[in-house]
């Protein structure tokens, strides 16, 4: 099974509703698997939490 890392920019236009969402929806179906690590979690919150404000 392919391993990804998903760029910041990919993860939050997909969870925005983009035109990427299909990239989730491919995870979600499982045709690969992510790879991340606390530094990239962390990174994802804090530009998720931006978009709150």
């Amino acid at each position: 099974m392919k391993r990804v890392v998903l760029d910041t920019n990919i993860v939050i236009s997909s969870a925005l509703g983009g035109t990427l969402e299909i990239i989730l929806d491919q995870w979600v179906a499982e045709a690969f698997v992510v790879v991340i690590t606390s530094e990239i979690l962390d990174e994802y919150l804090q530009v998720l939490n931006s978009w709150r404000r």
